[in-house]
């Protein structure tokens, strides 16, 4: 009977989970960002040599409208791809924690293209520190000056891009994959440039691994979930988890507390 029970609980298990499957649809959004307010032009943005934006690139808070539900305040990761004001996307929900990037590849030394890094940890390490950098300054997007978004942004994408390269992170041209300017505004730069090495480290040996949650990928539409590479990725929800030692800081915390109740349980049972 005990057998029998299981193989049940294990059929119905896999039938949901191919029910989920099945079920997985993208969530249409639409772009949003007023230039001026929420996106700063002028940025020559440089990515593994090749300029990208034509010199005249938006930098800032992208925002992700749904037909239902909250405005998302966000910025990308995939430099190369690109998203277009008042235009709607598909975007399905991934799991970041030892992804790579749709276009390019993340991480210092993995270089353009779509393939497998050849450095496969520092693709992980640097979505991981990109994520630290987002979630501590990711109150600029509602409430700061347009530097301090442009600024968030080109954090991410240098934490992302250049993350273990021993010449640390830096936004001009010295051995590094990113590079950005904007004689409008330096500021920004030297922003993010504060904000990566005060969370980071110079070469980013503060490496952070305690983040999950998920990016909006593009994908081809809303029923072929193919990753668009042609779009932009966006950093969607991010959820701190407790360092290890942390967590086992606190169970230990409940054990007088288990102790005290599993005493009052015996002393109950015996009267």
């Amino acid at each position: 009977m005990r057998k029998s029970k299981y193989l049940v609980r294990t059929l119905v298990l896999g039938l949901v989970v191919t029910w989920g499957a099945s079920q997985a649809r993208a969530t249409l959004y639409t772009i949003g960002g007023v230039v001026g307010a929420d996106l700063e032009s002028g940025w020559n943005l440089n990515i593994d040599g090749v300029q990208d934006g034509g010199g005249n690139a938006l930098v800032g808070d992208i925002k992700l409208i749904p037909s239902i539900g909250s405005t998302i305040n966000t910025v990308c990761t995939d430099i190369q791809g690109t998203v277009y004001l008042g235009s709607s996307y598909n975007f399905v929900t991934k799991a970041f924690q030892g992804q790579d990037g749709l276009n390019p590849n993340w991480g210092y030394g993995n270089g353009p293209g779509n393939g497998v890094p050849s450095i496969p940890a520092n693709a992980a390490a640097g979505i991981q520190n990109a994520a630290y950098v987002f979630d501590q300054h990711k109150s600029v997007l509602t409430g700061a000056s347009l530097s301090d978004k442009a600024a968030l942004q080109l954090a991410v994408w240098e934490a992302l891009y250049d993350t273990g390269n021993s010449g640390g992170y830096s936004f001009t041209a010295t051995g590094g994959r990113f590079e950005a300017s904007n004689g409008s505004d330096t500021a920004a730069t030297t922003t993010a440039l504060n904000w990566l090495t005060t969370d980071l480290g110079l070469n980013g040996q503060k490496s952070h691994t305690q983040y999950a949650g998920f990016l909006l990928q593009p994908t081809v539409s809303a029923t072929d979930l193919t990753p668009n590479a042609a779009a932009q990725e966006m950093i969607g929800t991010l959820t701190a988890v407790p360092e290890p030692t942390t967590m086992i800081a606190g169970a230990l915390l409940l054990l007088p507390f288990g102790a005290s109740t599993l005493r009052f349980m015996r002393k109950n049972r015996a009267a």
